[in-house]
């Protein structure tokens, strides 16, 4: 069985507004093969992004997502 990608790293709440980093794959740059990474902000279901530097493709993101902090 084939895993799927992560493409959203450490959701997160404070108050009534959920954040998180993500891969926006709704906007897929001019090679087609990497995509912007955003702040994802949701208040009371409407959503608000904000694109920080960095593209990465869907595999290299998902690595970053899985990561661990063990030595």
């Amino acid at each position: 069985m084939v895993k799927k990608l992560d493409t959203t790293y450490k959701s997160a709440r404070f108050g009534n507004c959920t954040y998180a980093l993500i891969l926006d794959k709704r906007h897929p740059k001019k090679d087609r093969n990497t995509f912007p990474v955003a702040m994802r902000y949701t208040i009371g279901r409407r959503s608000w992004y904000n694109y920080v530097a960095g593209e990465f493709t869907e595999e290299d993101f998902s690595r970053v997502c899985n990561l661990s902090a063990k030595a």
